[in-house]
């Protein structure tokens, strides 16, 4: 029966939507997949198709919210994720409104009753705890917080600029007298500030992306093997290791994501993989951000493979639901009522995936902190530090990466910076003639870096001379005073005598097979040793 009463339901819906005659924004429930009407532009993997405004309590609230969300929806302002998480904040506000027995949507008129308020409210959130997830029975983070409070100003910042609008939709003309009162409900101060962390490194080891790599093949095998069988996200989880995309950008492609290179080249198969050689481009969808750069980025010949591997895994997957013939919209299906290949992979589904990979495999860091696949924007952060260290401009990475502004870019040029110096003043320097070099370590490191100039750092170590006199040495660097090393080259300077030592021998043996006599102390050969 509980199956009957779901079709039932279903069919209702999908009825309710097809005839609604009305505004679609003046549904109490919205739903993004059954309702065609709702004008979504920034696509987005949202775990729900539906935004119920039936859970607000206050009838005058909920009647707004759904006129200013459509609004923003409508504008291209918000994704269906925003206007999710907009909702989810209101119900906070509804909940606080209903504790206090406040029906006015003016709050209050009298100025300090009106901060009485909003400071009550602030309280009310900061003692409110999760109520599901990972993170249920504890306080919100600041930042949850944070997005709360700000979803009732900006409400309220929307209300005051379109008033009469409000107090005609509601028939309620207390709207009109909202005045400068409620364009900004809060003091500044009165929110939670957002930490700002130091600077972290979430780049992946190499060694710890060849574990991966090699490790991912268990996502495809039968579950009688890997309790997995799942090549779908086998061949996502690649993808994002080789391109770093956000995760939605990559379970959201097209069908047909490739796009030919401008200059038209084409070449061998094997020969493009084997020379890692750009071949395509692949087309994204803008799920986060908007951005001014084209959502393609070139890719080699191996992601081409990837691609056209799980075409033909998503062909497969369409005849298994009964289109046959049928083109999916996206790459990457969910397999669960997708029966037109309308609706993308879940990312939840997917994190689950990883969520059981990473138990199997329990790969670990240098340092044996575990690594969680899950934390699927590890492998952007990766893929944007490899393209830093490689020398690749940083305008070139910002495109790349669909990044609205630099800031988020300069962040892993930053990064750099850190890793670079930390690395350097681990290590104690010493002299030509083994002294310790007592200078300060970050004097010693600026020096190195005050104008970038190349001839500073040399093969095995550095030199110390400062940046406006010029060497007169040539390339006698290892007796010159100015030279200063540390013990992570001990390796490459102790091979590099021996290789001295043998070049001498085998000087002397020549230089007394053509002169039956062994070389002096004069010679430079062996006043170099």
């Amino acid at each position: 029966m509980a199956s009957v009463g779901s079709t039932l339901s279903s069919a209702q819906d999908l009825l309710l939507y097809r005839y609604h005659r009305g505004e679609w924004w003046q549904l109490a429930v919205w739903n993004a997949y059954l309702d065609e009407r709702i004008p979504l532009d920034m696509e987005d993997n949202s775990n729900t198709n539906t935004i119920s405004f039936l859970r607000l309590q206050n009838a005058w609230l909920r009647r707004v919210s759904q006129f200013w969300i459509a609004t923003e929806i409508s504008s291209r302002s918000y994704s269906w994720s925003t206007a999710s998480t907009r909702v989810n904040s209101l119900l906070v506000f509804d909940e606080y409104l209903a504790e206090q027995g406040i029906n006015d949507p003016l709050l209050a008129s009298d100025p300090d009753v009106f901060q009485k308020i909003t400071m009550g409210y602030i309280r009310f959130v900061a003692a409110r705890r999760s109520r599901s997830g990972a993170t249920e029975g504890r306080l919100l983070s600041d930042s949850r917080q944070r997005q709360i409070l700000i979803t009732v100003e900006i409400f309220y910042r929307f209300a005051t600029l379109n008033k009469t609008a409000f107090a005609r939709l509601t028939h309620d003309p207390r709207w009109k007298r909202l005045g400068t009162l409620h364009s900004q409900i809060y003091y500044p101060g009165d929110l939670p500030s957002v930490r700002h962390h130091k600077l972290q490194n979430l780049a992946l080891e190499d060694s710890v992306i060849e574990r991966i790599a090699n490790r991912s093949g268990l996502l495809a095998v039968p579950k009688s093997e890997s309790s997995l069988e799942d090549l779908q996200a086998f061949h996502a989880l690649l993808l994002l290791m080789k391109t770093g995309r956000r995760l939605n950008e990559i379970l959201m492609l097209d069908f047909d994501p490739l796009e030919p290179l401008a200059n038209g080249r084409k070449r061998n198969m094997k020969q493009a993989v084997a020379e890692d050689e750009f071949s395509a481009r692949l087309r994204y969808k803008m799920t986060k951000v908007k951005s001014k750069y084209p959502p393609t980025i070139p890719v080699t010949e191996d992601v081409v493979q990837i691609v056209k591997a799980q075409q033909r895994e998503a062909k497969r997957l369409m005849r298994q639901f009964g289109g046959l013939g049928k083109k999916p919209r996206y790459l990457f299906l969910r397999l669960t009522s997708n029966r037109k290949g309308e609706k993308p992979y879940a990312a939840a589904t997917f994190k689950t995936r990883l969520e059981v990979l990473s138990e199997m495999l329990d790969i670990r860091d240098s340092q044996g902190n575990k690594v969680a696949l899950t934390a699927t924007h590890r492998f952007r952060h990766t893929r944007a530090t490899t393209l830093v260290n490689a020398g690749v401009p940083l305008s070139v990475i910002m495109r790349y990466l669909g990044h609205a502004s630099p800031e988020m870019t300069l962040h892993y040029a930053r990064l750099k910076e850190s890793y670079v110096e930390e690395e350097f003043l681990k290590y104690q320097k010493v002299t030509a003639d083994g002294r310790v070099l007592h200078d300060s370590r970050i004097e010693v490191f600026d020096i190195m870096h005050l104008d970038r100039r190349a001839d500073r750092v040399l093969p095995n170590d550095w030199c110390t001379l400062p940046p406006m006199k010029s060497c007169k040495k040539g390339n006698a660097c290892l007796t010159c005073p100015q030279f200063v090393t540390d013990e992570k080259y001990v390796p490459e300077l102790e091979a590099q005598l021996e290789r001295t030592k043998t070049l001498i021998e085998l000087r002397q043996e020549q230089f007394v097979k053509r002169f039956n006599e062994p070389m002096g102390g004069e010679s430079c050969v062996v006043a170099a040793a």
